[in-house]
């Protein structure tokens, strides 16, 4: 049950995904991402078990590479509109702040600590419960933003980055692929311009504080020459992470067979 203070609107009747905007995008972008940002410089600042270079990556393959990177308690990443050969993702503004953050959850620190046998049980869990353990990260996000970035125009961005282990949504696995059509509405008073979830591993929704709804962005297969989406995911990583000399494993390496 949600409380009084929910930053979440009531839940969506029951209807099908008739109407939501579903972007695709190849799998293989996510590789040809990591190839770009490993030579960004400020890289290896990105927090890999806060899914940090996740974010990067994803958005990398959706637009283009940051302009800048977090490296001294600023912005996580900042965006800028140019002659990029994607379309501009953040609504009117020229740039983009966006700040990133991960769900809570125990699994990341059970995995730094896994030992061969070992289980973990995973609560499958309806898309609002997990959005409202949530919640905190995001309020986080808007109260950053508001702190770094002040009252520039900056577009203002929170990307909230999900494990499955930690929230795997009851919707993706008994609908999918899309999810944003059963999604509740972000409360008009978080200042956020753009939301941004990533349900790991294929799927990112973002909701529009001014348009009032979600958009679907899915990677996939789009050609039969594209890599498999788990694959593309992880070989995108592997990229990124010996690129910066990181040799202290991933939490984000799995997925379900």
């Amino acid at each position: 049950m949600r409380s009084e203070t929910s930053i979440w609107g009531e839940p969506p009747p029951e209807r099908g995904p008739e109407g939501l905007t579903v972007v695709a995008t190849s799998a293989a972008a996510l590789i040809n991402a990591a190839q770009e940002l490993v030579q960004m410089p400020g890289a290896d600042k990105l927090k890999v078990r806060s899914g940090e270079h996740i974010a990067a990556i994803l958005m990398t393959a959706l637009y283009s590479l940051p302009v800048e990177v977090d490296e001294d308690g600023g912005v996580d990443l900042v965006f800028e509109r140019s002659g990029s050969r994607s379309a501009w993702p953040f609504g009117g503004s020229l740039r983009a702040a966006v700040e990133v953050k991960s769900l809570p959850g125990k699994w990341r620190k059970h995995e730094y600590n896994v030992r061969l046998g070992d289980t973990y049980q995973v609560k499958i869990q309806n898309a609002l419960e997990i959005l409202e353990l949530g919640s905190k990260k995001v309020k986080e996000a808007s109260e950053a933003l508001q702190h770094k970035v002040g009252s520039s125009n900056m577009s203002r961005n929170a990307f909230l980055i999900i494990h499955p282990m930690d929230g795997l949504a009851l919707e993706l696995v008994s609908e999918g692929p899309v999810i944003g059509h059963l999604l509740p509405a972000l409360d008009e008073h978080v200042a956020l311009n753009y939301l941004w979830v990533y349900w790991y591993p294929g799927l990112l929704s973002k909701w529009s504080r001014k348009e009032r709804n979600w958009t679907d962005y899915l990677f996939a297969e789009t050609s039969p020459d594209d890599p498999s989406l788990d694959d593309a995911i992880e070989a995108a990583e592997d990229i990124f992470l010996e690129g910066i000399g990181w040799t202290d494993g991933s939490p984000w390496r799995m997925a379900f067979s």
